[in-house]
């Protein structure tokens, strides 16, 4: 979207098109941007630059995102394309192309960063691979667009940077009267009490947390702690649970546990390696067993699961009561509310229908009851 705004104020026309669509030849494109997504999806980035520079041979391919940023002599050999490493410094004075992006998922927010990069170096996360350094960005707001409903922020680590650059976007965001996500989770060592306190006067219907390793036990308890006396509800908590990532099934479970009995959302996060190149076969951690990985992720998951079964009740016998699956039955007995409504009140049809066809039968009580109601009449 930034690279739409860029272009734009160089005098370009540009559009923006999802996967591999033939746009035509008026105008034929003198330049393709291609971004890139997580390292197992990078077949569909080939398909994409082969499918364009056949369509287009003369227009000049770039490749970017995080494929090429993580993975660039992959991508340079397989996809035939010099990929650019981290952001483009040149398009980041620049808002996003909202209009460009117009009817596309998710056109009804607002996008911004207000910091960029992470201070931590958390070897789970190819962050710092994509942008170094930790900066903060003074003039973010002028990258809203007011007339959007929400705003989404993609700070990393928005806890990490100085507190005065919190506290200034906190209360600008709160001054929006929008409602406002987070796509990061916040630092759970980081937040203080005056955190807190900010947090919870903006409009935010979910703010997120995470408890990546047992190294932050105590520190995601004392956050949650402080959010809660700030009066921000636990119902409004999310917690991501790394798992599969150097950690065990009796590590993750105590985590997602804890979590569950502070009474915040638990959202299992599945580990991938950053250099993943497989999108049909899944990475298991050495301490995991295949079965678990994908049981941990189901049974957490589910939002009806956790309060109904412990882990083992459901393995064996609560298996099948996912949110899905709760949802179907329920559909399922609704169906047949519905079903026995029909039944009910069929032979009460079919007797107006009858009456508006011939008044007269009602004093034929013996053939009009047998018409209506079967031979067993009212029993």
């Amino acid at each position: 979207m930034k690279i739409a705004s860029w272009r734009k104020s160089l005098g370009d026309q540009v559009r923006a098109v999802h996967g591999t669509l033939d746009i035509g030849k008026s105008p034929v494109p003198d330049r393709i941007y291609i971004t890139s997504l997580f390292t197992y999806r990078w077949q569909e980035v080939r398909k994409a630059a082969l499918f364009y520079r056949n369509l287009y041979p003369d227009a000049e391919l770039f490749l970017g995102g995080i494929y090429a940023s993580l993975m660039p002599d992959h991508a340079r050999t397989q996809v035939g394309i010099e990929p650019h490493v981290g952001i483009l410094e040149e398009t980041e004075p620049f808002p996003p192309d909202y209009e460009t992006f117009k009817g596309w998922p998710g056109s009804s927010s607002s996008y911004v960063y207000t910091t960029r990069g992470c201070p931590r170096k958390c070897k789970f996360c190819g962050s710092r691979k994509i942008f170094p350094a930790f900066i903060t960005i003074d003039d973010w707001m002028s990258h809203i667009d007011l007339l959007k409903d929400s705003v989404v922020v993609l700070d990393e680590n928005i806890t990490a940077a100085p507190f005065d650059h919190f506290e200034s976007v906190m209360r600008q965001l709160s001054e929006l009267s929008r409602d406002i996500l987070f796509c990061n989770g916040f630092d759970c060592r980081l937040i203080t009490a005056d955190h807190a306190r900010l947090m919870a006067k903006a409009r935010m219907p979910q703010i997120r947390l995470a408890f990546d390793t047992i190294r932050q036990d105590g520190h995601i308890q004392r956050a949650i702690d402080c959010l809660a006396k700030a009066g921000i509800h636990k119902r409004h908590l999310l917690v991501y649970i790394l798992y599969n990532f150097k950690d065990d099934m009796e590590d993750a479970m105590y985590r997602a546990t804890e979590m569950h009995k502070l009474g915040v959302r638990v959202y299992p996060m599945r580990y991938k390696p950053l250099d993943w190149l497989d999108p049909k076969n899944m990475f298991v951690d050495p301490n995991w067993e295949k079965q678990d990985v994908i049981d941990f992720y189901n049974y957490w998951k589910s939002f009806v699961a956790p309060h109904r079964f412990t882990f083992d009740e459901w393995r064996s016998t609560g298996k099948n009561w996912t949110h899905s699956n709760r949802r179907k039955k329920l559909m399922g007995r609704t169906s047949e509310r519905r079903t026995s409504k029909k039944i009910l009140t069929e032979p009460f049809d079919n007797l107006i229908s009858k009456l508006k066809k011939d008044p007269q039968s009602i004093f034929n009580d013996n053939v009009f009851v047998k018409e209506c109601f079967g031979e067993k009449g009212f029993e």
